[in-house]
Protein backbone atom coordinates (compact mmCIF):
# COMPACT_ATOMS: atom_id res chain seq x y z
CA UNK A 1 0.00 0.00 0.00
CA UNK A 2 1.52 3.72 -0.77
CA UNK A 3 0.04 5.90 1.64
CA UNK A 4 0.39 10.05 1.89
CA UNK A 5 -1.07 9.89 5.32
CA UNK A 6 1.28 7.10 6.53
CA UNK A 7 3.82 9.84 6.66
CA UNK A 8 1.81 11.11 9.73
CA UNK A 9 -0.36 8.63 11.65
CA UNK A 10 1.47 5.28 10.35
CA UNK A 11 -0.03 3.62 13.34
CA UNK A 12 -3.46 4.40 12.28
CA UNK A 13 -2.86 3.00 8.47
CA UNK A 14 -0.91 0.17 10.19
CA UNK A 15 -3.99 -0.70 12.03
CA UNK A 16 -6.55 -0.41 9.06
CA UNK A 17 -4.72 -2.59 7.03
CA UNK A 18 -4.08 -5.09 9.56
CA UNK A 19 -7.70 -5.06 10.26
CA UNK A 20 -8.69 -5.26 6.73
CA UNK A 21 -6.32 -8.59 5.94
CA UNK A 22 -7.32 -10.06 8.93
CA UNK A 23 -11.09 -10.04 7.56
CA UNK A 24 -12.59 -7.27 9.76
CA UNK A 25 -13.14 -5.51 6.75
CA UNK A 26 -16.38 -3.66 8.52
CA UNK A 27 -13.75 -2.45 11.28
CA UNK A 28 -11.46 -1.37 8.51
CA UNK A 29 -13.61 0.33 6.45
CA UNK A 30 -14.86 2.55 9.70
CA UNK A 31 -11.51 3.39 10.60
CA UNK A 32 -11.39 4.91 7.07
CA UNK A 33 -13.86 6.69 6.98
CA UNK A 34 -12.97 7.91 10.49
CA UNK A 35 -9.78 9.21 9.17
CA UNK A 36 -11.74 10.14 5.47
CA UNK A 37 -11.23 14.10 6.59
CA UNK A 38 -7.15 14.06 7.43
CA UNK A 39 -7.01 11.62 4.39
CA UNK A 40 -8.48 14.39 2.05
CA UNK A 41 -6.67 17.22 4.04
CA UNK A 42 -3.47 15.55 2.78
CA UNK A 43 -4.78 16.22 -0.96
CA UNK A 44 -5.80 19.85 -0.39
CA UNK A 45 -2.92 21.06 -2.93
CA UNK A 46 -0.13 18.80 -5.07
CA UNK A 47 1.68 16.29 -3.46
CA UNK A 48 3.52 16.51 -0.90
CA UNK A 49 3.09 19.93 -0.09
CA UNK A 50 0.50 19.60 2.29
CA UNK A 51 2.19 16.10 4.30
CA UNK A 52 5.20 18.22 4.22
CA UNK A 53 3.22 21.33 6.05
CA UNK A 54 1.82 18.43 8.54
CA UNK A 55 5.19 16.75 9.43
CA UNK A 56 6.48 20.08 9.96
CA UNK A 57 3.69 20.84 12.14
CA UNK A 58 4.74 17.84 14.09
CA UNK A 59 8.23 18.69 14.20
CA UNK A 60 9.65 15.71 11.62
CA UNK A 61 11.04 17.88 9.11
CA UNK A 62 11.34 21.48 7.95
CA UNK A 63 8.57 23.04 5.78
CA UNK A 64 11.04 23.41 2.90
CA UNK A 65 10.19 23.67 -1.10
CA UNK A 66 12.03 23.37 -4.12
CA UNK A 67 10.56 25.30 -6.94
CA UNK A 68 8.07 24.70 -8.95
CA UNK A 69 6.14 23.99 -5.11
CA UNK A 70 5.56 25.96 -3.35
CA UNK A 71 3.97 26.15 0.21
CA UNK A 72 0.13 25.79 0.89
CA UNK A 73 -1.98 29.47 1.16
CA UNK A 74 -2.26 30.83 4.19
CA UNK A 75 -5.91 29.64 4.25
CA UNK A 76 -5.22 26.23 3.56
CA UNK A 77 -2.65 26.10 5.84
CA UNK A 78 -5.11 27.20 8.85
CA UNK A 79 -7.40 24.57 7.52
CA UNK A 80 -4.59 22.12 7.75
CA UNK A 81 -3.98 22.38 11.40
CA UNK A 82 -7.59 23.15 12.35
CA UNK A 83 -7.60 19.17 10.81
CA UNK A 84 -4.98 18.11 12.81
CA UNK A 85 -6.47 19.21 15.91
CA UNK A 86 -9.02 17.47 15.44
CA UNK A 87 -7.24 14.20 15.26
CA UNK A 88 -5.14 15.38 18.18
CA UNK A 89 -1.91 15.43 15.95
CA UNK A 90 -1.22 18.99 17.24
CA UNK A 91 -2.38 21.35 19.85
CA UNK A 92 -2.65 25.52 19.50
Amino acid sequence: MISVLANIMPQEMHTMCQLFFEGQVKKSKDMQLELLRIMNAMFMDVNPVPVKAALSALGLCEEKYRLPLVPLKETDKEKLMEIMESYFLIQS
